[in-house]
């Protein structure tokens, strides 16, 4: 599954539904599909990109999210060298003891 990269305290803004936007400089083509949302080493939930709104020159786009799951524990996952707000393919680490 695709992640996207969110730095705290937004993240957690996020996923608990505090923070319905995200403003970029850029649309995004991943409209109305499952991306889980992370922050440094974790995984925290499953959100959805609803609808982009173009706003200012600043950050010109709004990006409306909706929460599909927070996770209960948030999931560590391994965080590739040089990715910086999209990850392809989420690699989740195994809990120590369970390989």
């Amino acid at each position: 599954m695709i992640g996207f990269y969110v730095r705290e305290p937004h993240a957690t803004r996020i996923i608990n539904g505090q923070k319905k936007y995200e403003f970029r400089d850029s649309k995004s083509k991943k409209l109305g599909i499952p991306i889980l949302l992370l922050t440094k080493k974790k995984a925290l939930g499953i959100i959805q990109i609803d609808r982009i709104l173009q706003i200012d020159k600043e950050y010109k786009f709004a990006w409306r999210i909706t929460v599909i799951e927070k996770f209960k524990t948030p999931k560590p996952y391994h965080h590739p060298i040089g990715a910086v707000s999209w990850i392809k393919e989420v690699q989740f680490l195994a809990k120590r003891g369970h390989l």
